[in-house]
């Protein structure tokens, strides 16, 4: 027995053939859902742009903050 079946009951005696067919459906829906899903999270394009995003504003900040840091010595009158 699968998880699968565990979590869903097994449909009532009697059901019809509509009925069944509607509950294929939607586990196709959800199916397809899920795989949008995991297709969107391993999509490597997506990936390498949110983290050339997170390097630039990483490197960005180092660099503001070395300034500050070189201005805050040169007024206080250290060499630099």
């Amino acid at each position: 027995m699968s998880d699968h079946d565990a979590i869903r009951p097994a449909p009532p005696e009697g059901a019809g053939l509509n009925s069944l067919q509607l509950e294929v459906e939607q586990t196709r829906e959800h199916l397809a859902q899920t795989l949008d899903l995991l297709f969107q999270k391993f999509d490597v394009r997506t990936a390498v742009a949110y983290h050339l995003r997170t390097t630039a504003i990483v490197v960005a900040s180092a660099a503001v903050i070395g300034a500050g840091v070189l201005l805050w010595r040169a007024r206080r009158g250290h060499r630099v």
